[in-house]
């Protein structure tokens, strides 16, 4: 459980736990900078033209309340005036083992013709391997997805279906403790290249009507670890973060079987000095991410967060400091040892 705490006295206190929302969301960016496709035109994803770029952002929304699960798919692709934009005709996506069953209960567009998808579960995205789900039209190219923004299409005049379009779900198993980011955090399995979390089926694009299959982009940040000042009476090292990867930190001290905090806040660029030693973390708004125990040599390890968390494409990127204090007798401070801190990006 995550908690916040509040500094008092010099001390941090813990207050309630945070709230778990019922309604989670996150998106996945299709195409663009870093992705995959199924022609082997990659960084970016591009149609079987070697040209012609496809990209759609899918927003998903968990609601474990009422077993709901709502996408809205919104093609991006970027237009070039008097070359047709493609239109997306699949749409595939994961769901973790928890999910057991899932049925489509409504679609809408924002305008053109109705969408007339139907749902399908193990279904294979060229390239990509297995997808949990597809959502498809039925082949063809009539009644694809179109970028509103589009002046000229591949397909049918009135046929297209004008994004965003919104499917909605019914879910069926165990949804207790799923969030959006559950599902942004799931990949295709038996993939032949790279497993993907999102898959979308362009065609009709450019002047050729080429197609092709393309997953979400991949973070271009590089991950970055950067050490802050040096502990007082005890250290702590981490794993480089790496989306979608445990990252691994460690606290090394001479305090056996000591209870202690980890805790993590945003980036702050100078330190805060506290009774000769320095605390590397925003005051105002810390997250105790582990409470722990240290073994009998004084050390822990815990892992900070979990891949779906770092799968989430708005993460990548993400900057935030850790430090911990370890609280015992004899330490060089009356609650103990406070480590360095660790200055940390997401990244690849």
């Amino acid at each position: 459980m995550i908690r916040s705490p509040l500094a008092l006295g010099g001390a941090l206190v813990l207050v309630l736990p945070l709230t778990v929302h019922a309604q989670t969301t996150s998106k996945v960016i299709i195409g663009g900078q870093g992705s995959c496709a199924s022609t082997g035109f990659n960084n970016p994803g591009l149609l079987d033209d070697g040209a012609t770029p496809g990209e759609a952002v899918y927003t998903f929304t968990l609601d474990t309340l009422n077993s709901e699960l709502t996408l809205v798919v919104d093609n991006t692709s970027p237009v070039t005036s008097g070359d047709p934009n493609p239109v997306i005709t699949d749409v595939y996506f994961n769901l973790p083992s928890a999910i057991t069953g899932i049925s489509l209960t409504s679609q809408s567009g924002s305008g053109g013709a109705a969408p007339s998808y139907s749902l399908a579960t193990n279904k294979k995205a060229d390239g990509f391997g297995f997808f949990s789900v597809e959502l498809s039209n039925g082949g063809g190219v009539s009644g694809g997805i179109s970028n509103p923004s589009a002046d000229t299409l591949g397909v049918p005049a009135g046929s297209n279906v004008v994004s965003p379009v919104t499917f909605t779900m019914e879910l069926t198993g165990n949804l207790s403790g799923l969030t959006a980011a559950s599902i942004v955090g799931t990949f295709s399995t038996s993939a032949p290249n790279k497993p993907a979390v999102a898959v979308a089926k362009f065609q009709a694009g450019g002047p050729m009507g080429a197609s092709g299959f393309i997953a979400e982009g991949y973070c271009m940040t590089p991950a970055t670890m950067t050490t802050l000042g040096t502990g007082c009476g005890a250290t702590l090292t981490s794993d480089m973060p790496l989306l979608n990867t445990i990252v691994n930190v460690t606290i090394d001290s001479d305090a056996a079987f000591a209870p202690g905090w980890a805790v993590a806040s945003p980036p702050v660029s100078s330190s805060i000095p506290f009774q000769g030693c320095q605390i590397w973390l925003n005051l105002s708004s810390p997250i105790v991410f582990s409470q722990f125990m240290t073994d009998m040599n004084g050390d822990h390890t815990v892992g900070v967060m979990n891949p779906s968390y770092w799968n989430q494409p708005d993460h990548c990127g993400l900057e935030f400091n850790i430090q911990a204090v370890v609280f015992h007798k004899g330490g060089p401070l009356p609650i103990g040892s406070i480590t360095n801190g660790i200055f940390l990006q997401l990244g690849v």
